[in-house]
């Protein structure tokens, strides 16, 4: 009938989302495993929330970098000139 169909197409989505899920938590247990961090502590929010900080100050230092280069090309040149 339609209506064991329909429950049979649930039931196989469930358990797909529950695949899903598993293969989510095993991964965060890696992360927090790779970060030093508490398995049963670390969430999903506090760790994109580490992510997001870290890629914050990398691309900051990253720009602290290109300054710097570009402040010592520069002064390379000016020495070069005289």
């Amino acid at each position: 009938t339609v209506l064991q169909t329909v429950s049979q197409g649930s039931l196989e989505a469930s358990k797909d989302l529950q695949k899903e899920f598993a293969t989510i938590e095993k991964k965060k247990e890696q992360i927090a495993d790779y970060l030093c961090e508490d398995r049963k502590k670390l969430s999903l929010e506090d760790l994109f929330s580490t992510m997001k900080t870290f890629r914050e100050l990398f691309l900051k230092a990253l720009q602290v970098v290109c300054i710097c280069d570009c402040l010592e090309i520069e002064n390379f040149k000016k020495k070069n000139q005289k």
